[in-house]
């Protein structure tokens, strides 16, 4: 679940101007456990968005994602105070070309900065919009990563690690908090909502995951990307 913060932003179209190269596939990744076959492919190939703990692959990232607040991850009660905190200073280490964040807390140099506001949840108005300074939300981070990469203009989008199975692919911490809470139906209604604009749009769109819990976005093999 994520809190709506009201920044306002004016250079989310200089990303989509001068940043980054659209021609490529893009992958966006989630860090369920399949985020591991990563590792499998050659990542120059490919423009990679990522959220949240995905600088623990130890691979590039060409953009991190980060939705929550700083305060969301130094929380955590499912973790110890000194996890958490170890947590976030590794997360504001990534490696990456360019950081896009809903909140300001975050400790990254302003060059790499791209703030934006959280808009609309698309569950709830069954349709997405495309903004310059805003992105549409759902209920997990690569939802938001996905509108993300339709903004920038990408026409073949995949996803992975986005799984909603037991554990993460750096920690075993058990289901996911999100399945507990039952919200698993209202996130495949966001995937199904993101592939019918994808399909619209003439946007290809696919899972990575052979274990994906994800059932509204078509699976294929990493090797057939």
């Amino acid at each position: 679940m994520f809190h709506k913060v009201l920044i306002k932003i004016t250079n989310m179209q200089y990303i989509k101007d001068l940043i980054i190269d659209n021609n490529k596939k893009c992958i966006v990744s989630g860090t369920g456990i399949s985020a591991n076959l990563l590792k499998t492919i050659n990542i120059n190939d490919y423009f990679i968005i990522g959220v949240n703990d995905i600088n623990k692959l130890n691979i590039h990232i060409d953009i991190l994602l980060l939705v929550d607040k700083k305060e969301i991850f130094l929380t955590d009660k499912k973790f110890t105070k000194e996890y958490n905190m170890t947590r976030v200073s590794d997360i504001e280490k990534t490696n990456c070309e360019y950081v896009v964040l809903a909140d300001n807390s975050w400790n990254f140099c302003d060059d790499k900065k791209y703030l934006f506001t959280l808009k609309e949840n698309i569950n709830k108005k069954k349709h997405i919009d495309i903004y310059e300074d805003a992105l549409d939300y759902g209920y997990d981070s690569p939802t938001v990563a996905c509108i993300l990469a339709i903004t920038l203009g990408f026409k073949n989008i995949n996803i992975i690690g986005v799984d909603f199975t037991d554990n993460h692919f750096f920690i075993d911490d058990g289901t996911h908090t999100l399945v507990k809470n039952n919200y698993l139906p209202k996130i495949n209604s966001c995937y199904n909502i993101i592939n019918e604009y994808c399909k619209n749009n003439d946007i290809t769109i696919n899972n990575l995951s052979p274990y994906s819990n994800i059932t509204a976005i078509n699976k294929i093999d990493i090797k057939d990307i």
